[in-house]
């Protein structure tokens, strides 16, 4: 956790893409542009590693017409200006994960803003990111708008559309933006009769900006998106499916981006579902090598990691997803067998890391008590092969209990409570000390993380009422089940199993892969069959390329 500073001090030592605040401030002197606050409710220093969230400031500061300054959990008025949210015309937040939701009610509530959509004039509150593209009825109650999908799309059109129409009232102005393709007005949608269409760029071939702080988790590091989209089509895996299909940044685009950079950092984070999948990794890391780069990557997959790629990282810790058994893996659709996972860890052997995690599940599908003995001896084998290469390193054990994420071929399936999440790692701890295991460390779920998995990544737009509940009673494990018991609700209304034909509080949005595969995909699951991954332009399978 880094120490608190001044607004000035952050704002002094930023670099990277810079903005005329001068003349912004100049014409809000005049009254003559449209004040807009963007923000992450999070800290700063886990906020400005988002590209998303940064994204979207360059891209309004771009408008000749608008003043986008930024808000955090720990900066609830805003960086350039120390301004209060109320004073704003629009409010924004990128939103990534259930999670942050009782620190958005806290955020505006704190700032004196009415929570609800119905009793609020202004500011218009407008929400975006992953996890409302997916599903956004749980904050229905509080947001006038949302944004469906990736923001470049959309976010000038809604700009546009506000200057034509700000001296309507607010009624008219989110009729207006109703008609963008990609905006969700909840005030005008009480069913899923009519769909909102998720937007996709179909290239990310363009010059992403950036900003670079000393302030961050990891300090003076660039974020830069190398690839969007997946289209492996692990069936547990809701990114698999919302963000197909799969996009690559050209090695000539990155080339400048990394340039540009190279004025400010040698330190680098690349962003991808899984880096090594792009076609150019190997070129992309060599050039970053050649530039004095510090170059970090996230968790890749088994199958495509070599000797050659990890030679040119500079990971202390690396991540790999065996996810569970061989067996269930392959029904699950990740097609990644143990030997593939033993030969990541023997290449993984013949450099100076300091740890090795594995992501793991519980509670998928099908799952039996063989799989979680299956796990333990894979973690046994891949402890043996470490040894038989000297090498002493911890191995970290990442088990989550598996939410049955919206748009994917298990979000009917019933999700594990945590009474059970915690019955199945006991099980796996005990055939993890069946095999003389010592040297590991297990990081597991909460009470609440889980709690919050099932209620507001599969909830409908009354969940929001729990979730202001919840927020008031303090947001502690405790609140949320009182807030749940005084809304007439339970735990297992939100864990239970769904039927195919049940209207999800999800459908409201049209990802365009069809409910007819993802059943198709469940059954398949069922029986054993494995889906190739997408050949973009050239199948036309699931629906996204129709």
């Amino acid at each position: 956790m880094l120490e608190k500073l001044s607004r000035n001090t952050l704002l002094k030592v930023e670099r990277g893409n810079t903005i005329n605040f001068q003349e912004k401030i100049e014409k809000l002197k005049k009254n003559r542009i449209i004040r807009w606050a963007h923000g992450y409710p999070d800290k700063y220093e886990i906020g400005m590693c988002c590209i998303g969230y940064q994204l979207i400031y360059f891209l309004l500061n771009k408008c000749d017409e608008v003043f986008c300054e930024r808000f955090f959990a720990d900066y609830p008025y805003t960086l350039e200006t120390n301004t209060p949210l109320k004073k704003f015309d629009i409010i924004s937040f990128t939103l990534h994960y259930e999670l942050m939701y009782p620190k958005v009610v806290e955020l505006l509530i704190k700032n004196g803003i009415n929570l609800f959509a119905k009793d609020r004039r202004k500011p218009l509150l407008i929400g975006g990111g992953i996890s409302v593209s997916y599903n956004p009825e749980p904050l229905a109650y509080f947001f006038d708008a949302f944004i469906i999908g990736e923001g470049e799309k959309v976010i000038y059109k809604v700009v546009d559309t506000y200057k034509r129409n700000k001296n309507k009232s607010k009624e008219e102005i989110l009729k207006e933006f109703s008609k963008i393709e990609g905006v969700y007005v909840p005030l005008f949608h009480v069913d899923s009769s009519y769909k909102i269409e998720r937007q996709r760029m179909k290239h990310i071939n363009y010059i992403q900006p950036f900003i670079v702080s000393p302030n961050t988790l990891t300090p003076n590091c660039a974020y830069v998106e190398i690839m969007r989209g997946c289209g492996r089509g692990c069936r547990f895996c809701m990114l698999g499916y919302v963000t197909r299909p799969p996009r690559f940044r050209s090695f000539s685009i990155l080339k400048d981006i990394i340039d540009r950079i190279s004025k400010y950092t040698n330190y680098i984070r690349l962003v991808a579902p899984s880096e090594a999948e792009h076609p150019q990794i190997k070129r992309i890391l060599s050039y970053l090598k050649e530039n004095k780069f510090r170059i970090l990557v996230g968790s890749q997959r088994a199958d495509l990691v070599d000797k050659e790629f990890l030679s040119l990282i500079d990971n202390e810790e690396f991540t790999i997803a065996p996810e569970t058994s061989q067996y269930l893996r392959l029904k699950m659709n990740k097609l990644i067998t143990d030997e593939q996972i033993f030969s990541s860890v023997k290449y993984f052997s013949n450099f100076d890391f300091k740890s090795l995690k594995l992501f793991l599940m519980v509670g998928l599908p099908f799952e039996e008590k063989r799989d979680l003995e299956d796990v333990a001896k894979l973690v046994k084998e891949i402890n043996e092969k470490l040894i038989e290469n000297n090498k002493k390193v911890k191995i970290k054990l990442s088990i989550n209990s598996h939410i049955k994420m919206p748009f994917t071929p298990f979000q009917w399936d019933r999700q594990l409570s945590y009474e059970e999440y915690v019955e199945r790692l006991k099980l796996l701890k005990k055939e993890l000390k069946k095999c003389g295991l010592s040297n590991y460390e297990i990081i597991k779920m909460s009470q609440k993380q889980l709690l919050l998995g099932g209620i507001l990544v599969r909830g409908d737009r009354f969940t929001g009422k729990i979730l202001y509940d919840a927020w008031r009673y303090g947001n502690t494990l405790a609140s949320w089940l009182n807030a749940l018991k005084l809304n007439g609700k339970s735990v297992e209304e939100y864990l239970k199993p769904r039927d195919f034909d049940e209207t999800l509080p999800w459908e409201v949005i049209d990802i365009k892969v069809s409910k007819d595969y993802l059943i198709e995909e469940y059954y398949k699951a069922k029986n054993n069959i494995a889906t190739p991954p997408c050949r973009v332009g050239i199948c036309k399978r699931c629906g996204v390329c129709q």
